[in-house]
């Protein structure tokens, strides 16, 4: 996608706030850019990093800039934040953890990711990621499975034992 970051590359501020990022300056300051412009910056910025994060001070807001971010990054998701009112979260169900779970398998299997959350999402406590990898289990069509060790491990995971 050079077409989108060719353009910052001929601006002197873009490459000014670059290599403060790259020299560990941070937190970098930026002001004067316009909402659409603002993911244009961020894209064009985080394109070398595997992985990015982008956070945000309100569920709206976040919405909006995972809308304008799909312009540039198709591995982008919305890391969304527990709802704190009970009715709330009982009327979305597991739609919560459905998106949750989505956005650490990519980050466990490695892939470029790019995730949107508000802070109270940054709060979240989740697992390690090294323990989430060596929980994992891979399960194929052809393969033949040892029941009683597949539920030995799910019971070691949390699942309750029928």
């Amino acid at each position: 996608m050079n077409t989108f970051t060719q353009p910052l590359l001929e601006l002197k501020e873009f490459n000014g706030i670059k290599q403060s990022i790259q020299k560990n300056r941070t937190p970098v300051y930026v002001t004067g850019c316009i909402d659409s412009q603002k993911c244009h910056l961020i894209h064009g910025l985080g394109q070398e990093a595997k992985n990015r994060v982008i956070i945000t001070y309100n569920d709206i807001k976040a919405k909006e800039i995972y809308q304008d971010y799909k312009l540039y990054d198709r591995n982008v998701y919305l890391y969304p934040a527990k709802d704190i009112i009970f009715f709330s979260a009982d009327i979305h169900g597991n739609a919560i953890v459905q998106e949750r779970i989505k956005i650490l398998k990519q980050l466990v299997e490695g892939k470029d990711t790019t995730i949107i959350m508000t802070i109270d999402g940054g709060m979240d406590r989740i697992l390690p990621m090294e323990y989430l990898k060596e929980k994992v289990i891979h399960l194929s069509e052809a393969q033949t499975l040892d029941f009683s060790k597949l539920q030995k491990q799910l019971v070691q995971l949390g699942y309750e034992r029928q």
